[in-house]
């Protein structure tokens, strides 16, 4: 009997705990949608982990040779455009829409070989592509499949809030990081007041 009452509180203690959680979000935020991804050290991680950072995401495939390395360098350019206090609270969030090819594996010897700070970016998978449509479509993200397996593809970079709510965004060959930047901070003052 005291078994049976324990695991009904534990039980009704998780709900409760769970419930909790999925109020603090607002209804818009992106984190709301419960995909489970693989990062580039092969650990599985949900869009809700990012929950009280900044982030600054886009989508690409590794094997690009225009547009995605274009990307890469506009967030790199958010991410010295930021102070040193402001950068402890964002996060870099890149998403291959190339499942077949981004491995974890390959994806951490994108990063390393660009320099990137892997305490702040990290790089996203999944094997479903229906998931990885899902996030598209959440942050207003176009890609289709060509013929010859290459990719057609928007690119743009996307600031979140810490609830992960979209900011704003800056589309194209002319992103422009300081539209990110100025962003960020603009709501990161909001907070602070």
């Amino acid at each position: 009997m005291k078994n049976s009452i324990l695991f009904l509180l534990l039980t009704f203690s998780a709900i409760i705990s769970s419930s909790a959680f999925a109020m603090d979000l607002p209804d818009d935020s992106i984190y709301n949608a419960n995909s489970k991804w693989t990062d580039q050290n092969n650990k599985s991680v949900q869009l809700k982990d990012f929950k009280d950072k900044y982030v600054v995401t886009s989508m690409v495939y590794l094997s690009c040779k225009f547009s995605c390395p274009l990307t890469i360098a506009k967030m790199k350019e958010v991410e010295k455009g930021l102070s040193p206090d402001l950068l402890k609270k964002v996060q870099f969030v890149i998403i291959s829409f190339d499942f077949k090819h981004d491995t974890p594996v390959e994806t951490l010897k994108y990063a390393n070989k660009n320099h990137l700070d892997i305490s702040r970016w990290i790089f996203l998978t999944n094997k479903n592509e229906n998931t990885i449509r899902e996030y598209s479509t959440l942050i207003d993200f176009k890609y289709k499949t060509l013929p010859n397996g290459d990719y057609d593809h928007s690119f743009a970079l996307v600031a979140l809030n810490t609830q992960g709510k979209i900011l704003g965004r800056t589309d194209g060959s002319e992103m422009n990081p300081k539209v990110i930047i100025d962003l960020i901070k603009s709501d990161s003052e909001k907070i602070k007041n």
